[in-house]
């Protein structure tokens, strides 16, 4: 099990409930015995540092995890399938 960061944004224009519905998706590729999320946190609307999708402003959240790599190869396949998701990056930490 290796520890990560991922951090991906959303695209401005979804309500609150559709915000939630994406974070509870992405948690749950995560919520299994061997995985844990040490910190999930919602930094919320944001300005952009260059047009993503004519978008200037994204919703971000940020998690700190230990993971399978399997389970971040199923959260890169979820994240290109949701169009919610206009942007991600993983971070594997030493």
């Amino acid at each position: 099990m290796k520890k990560y960061e991922i951090l991906y944004i959303m695209r401005p224009n979804i309500g609150d409930e559709e915000i939630k519905k994406n974070v509870e998706t992405i948690n749950k590729i995560f919520y299994n015995n061997e995985n844990k999320i040490i910190q999930s946190k919602e930094l919320g609307l944001k300005d952009l540092a260059y047009c993503i999708d004519k978008h200037y402003k994204g919703y971000y959240v940020s998690m700190f995890l230990n993971a399978m790599p399997q389970m971040i190869e199923e959260f890169n396949r979820v994240v290109k399938i949701n169009e919610d998701i206009i942007r991600s990056i993983v971070i594997k930490e030493e």
